[in-house]
């Protein structure tokens, strides 16, 4: 227990000494990080970055690393993708195209070593069809692997969820984030379209199109603190089956199998809000905390917050459009006089 006071203590002096002072520059602040980090800066990223970080539930549960990782690299990628960070969990950084690597070594007479090495969209859809040859065969990622090289896996079906906005034309894979050549290659192994959509069935366990849309909206475990994959986690009842027999969109979310359990137990207990904010009380302790959705969909529900937010950022967007072009017509305007007043005091020239 000391030791672990003494950790906390030298965390929060760490997180002390990064933190500005209350009156501190914001712009001449962020001006010096960049300067410090080598990254140019660029006000979109701040205010961006500033929206990741700012809660806007109370007791909002602070997201896990790789979450936060995960939606800061794409706020970079979006902006500035030179200044897209290194992952440190690679070992080694792809090739600059990302281009597919397959390295053998024979070195050992026991066993040979295959390294693989993926672009991080075609390496999802790998992993979800190993783990589904060794869930259904109940069996190691190896030798899954090894039975999809000789064909002997039988019939097993893998479904790859892809979000695409009509509006922006921004696709992910799952919660993945398509950039270059990757969203043409994804739509050519599209086999179904659907217009997401909220439903309700009377069956016990949601449907194939249920389950894309509770993933796509939630991105991850909706309980605190874990950021596994929702397009691998369960699609949970948020109230007990047998007490409310119907499977809905609106009364589901995705829980990891640990997660399930937990709740299973009677050990954490979830409430659900129209807008996919899920509140997490603790049995044990009485502590609430919340989260939100960090899918594709999370933000595809329309509330009237959100949309009065989308309508005056449009209307600035639009008077800033208008002033703009008064602004060019004045000059032009005033150009055309400016000649006009030269060519009547200019010699005619015959």
């Amino acid at each position: 227990a000391q030791a672990k006071l003494r950790i906390n203590r030298n965390e929060y002096a760490l997180a002390t000494s990064c933190a500005p002072d209350p009156d501190d520059n914001v712009y001449r602040t962020a001006d010096h990080l960049a300067r410090t980090l080598g990254i140019t800066h660029l006000e979109a990223v701040d205010t961006e970055i500033a929206e990741l970080l700012t809660p806007t539930r109370p007791h909002q549960a602070v997201p896990r690393p790789r979450t936060l990782r995960r939606q800061a690299t794409a706020i970079l990628t979006t902006h500035q993708p030179d200044a897209r960070p290194a992952d440190p969990e690679d070992p080694e950084l792809p090739t600059p195209d990302l281009s597919p690597d397959f390295t053998i070594d024979t070195t050992d007479t026991d066993y040979t070593v295959f390294q693989i090495t993926l672009p991080t969209d075609e390496a999802i859809g790998a992993t979800r069809i190993i783990d589904a040859i060794a869930t259904a065969h109940n069996t190691s990622r190896a030798t899954a692997f090894t039975e999809l090289l000789h064909g002997t896996t039988g019939e097993v079906k893998v479904t790859l969820n892809c979000y695409r906005n009509l509006d922006t034309g921004d696709m992910h894979l799952e919660n993945h984030k398509l950039t270059g050549i990757a969203p043409d290659t994804w739509m050519r192994r599209v086999t179904d379209l659907t217009v997401p959509s909220h439903s309700t069935h009377h069956g016990r366990f949601a449907t194939e199109a249920q389950k894309a849309l509770i993933a796509g909206i939630d991105g991850t475990c909706r309980a605190p603190g874990c950021d596994n994959p929702a397009a691998t986690a369960d699609a949970d009842h948020i109230h007990r089956y047998d007490n409310n027999p119907h499977t809905g969109t609106r009364e589901m979310q995705s829980l990891c199998r640990r997660c399930h359990i937990l709740k299973t137990l009677g050990l954490t207990d979830y409430t659900r809000l129209t807008d996919g904010t899920t509140i997490v009380s603790s049995i044990d302790d009485n502590h609430t905390v919340t989260t939100v959705p960090t899918g594709p969909l999370a933000h595809a529900n329309l509330t009237f917050d959100r949309c009065l937010a989308h309508k005056t950022r449009t209307r600035k967007e639009h008077q800033k459009l208008r002033d703009t072009w008064n602004y060019i017509t004045r000059c032009a305007f005033q150009n055309v006089g400016a000649s006009a007043i030269i060519v009547e005091e200019a010699p005619i020239p015959f």
